[in-house]
């Protein structure tokens, strides 16, 4: 399937226009679109620009209220609870950040969740801007139970979402930055797979009867497979533990009940002031990752982020799927807006 190059700003533009036009809030407009231009750039795709025509779609669907703006529903000091009314995601998590600055300033530590949201896209970009201000910094997403696909360990029957985890820890240069799902791997790159007609790993995906399959596809079947917990079969038990503790940590902390068919997504941030040292202790641990013998030469090794950050300064373009792309066109052209034309194919590209 081709693949289009197009201009980051040109792009960041027509489609903040987009969204707009379908009567989404500049502010909202500028955070969803900033988040899945910033995912494209750092190479997870899955959570890019790709999302960004499934995001109107559900907006007609009425999957979220495109003009929502988070209440204040429980402030005890450094401890802090929003309800988002079905805000876009990356509306939201922008001001979770925003409101948890101020409390891990004040105390040291501070937590700040936000239920009851939309799609919240790369939760690393939530942990970064932490990060890049000293602090240590946690993240931790439940999901709508409509999302739920990744079984219990030892069981066939699905009970957790991907359940993702993220972490920034500052260096004295690029943080350090980890953002992982509990699950063998998350829903979006399942969808990749299928789409793209690649089959899955050893170990990642379940049928419905819970028997490993290299196909994407089972996962949107009827019955629908399952994705295997972080561990697979022999480790999988530990995926289960981490899914539950983000559970705890994100729904629970919302007072949402596991199996509570109406709730949405929720981001919990959890931030720490760092001793001065920890920087340095930092950058001194990922020196010495970036020096270890690497087991394959033509993929040495390094800390998490790192390959997404160098990704994100060296292209001076962004990449979208042609077919999502069109879609996204021709949302422009109902509105009168014209469509910045793409750099390259990059199937074609150099």
């Amino acid at each position: 399937m081709a693949t289009l190059r197009l201009d980051p700003e040109a792009t960041r533009v027509f489609l903040i226009a987009v969204y707009v036009g379908h009567g989404i809030p500049d502010a909202t407009a500028r955070a969803v679109v900033d988040h899945l231009l910033d995912a494209s750039r750092v190479g997870v795709d899955s959570h890019g620009l790709g999302r960004a025509a499934e995001y109107l779609d559900q907006l007609d669907r009425g999957m979220f209220v495109g003009d929502a703006e988070p209440t204040l529903v429980r402030d005890d000091g450094a401890l802090a609870v929003y309800d988002a009314g079905g805000a876009m995601g990356q509306y939201a998590g922008a001001l979770a950040v925003a409101a948890i600055l101020p409390r891990v300033a004040a105390y040291g530590i501070a937590a700040v969740t936000m239920r009851r949201a939309g799609h919240f896209g790369r939760l690393g970009a939530y942990v970064e801007p932490l990060a890049r201000k000293g602090y240590v910094a946690l993240a931790f997403c439940s999901l709508p139970t409509m999302y739920r696909g990744v079984p219990w360990f030892g069981s066939v029957e699905p009970m957790v979402s991907s359940n993702p985890i993220a972490y920034g820890i500052p260096t004295t240069g690029e943080p350090i930055v980890a953002d992982f799902s509990t699950s063998a791997v998350a829903e979006g790159k399942v969808r990749m797979w299928a789409r793209d007609g690649v089959e899955a790993p050893p170990d990642a995906l379940l049928d419905p009867s819970g028997a490993p399959t290299s196909d994407p596809g089972s996962l949107y079947g009827d019955p629908r497979g399952m994705i295997a917990p972080l561990g697979g079969s022999a480790f999988g038990h530990k995926g289960s533990a981490l899914a539950l503790l983000v559970e705890a940590l994100a729904g629970f902390m919302a007072d949402e009940s596991w199996n509570d068919t109406e709730r949405t997504a929720t981001l919990t941030l959890i931030a720490l002031r760092a001793p001065e040292s920890l920087p340095a202790h930092a950058t001194e641990f990922a020196e010495a990752v970036s020096r270890s013998t690497p087991v394959d030469p033509a993929r040495p090794p390094h800390v998490p982020g790192e390959h997404g950050m160098r990704r994100r300064d060296a292209r001076p373009w962004v990449e979208i799927d042609a077919e999502v792309w069109a879609r996204l066109v021709a949302r422009g052209v109902a509105l009168g807006l014209t469509a910045p034309l793409p750099l390259a194919i990059a199937d074609e590209a150099s």
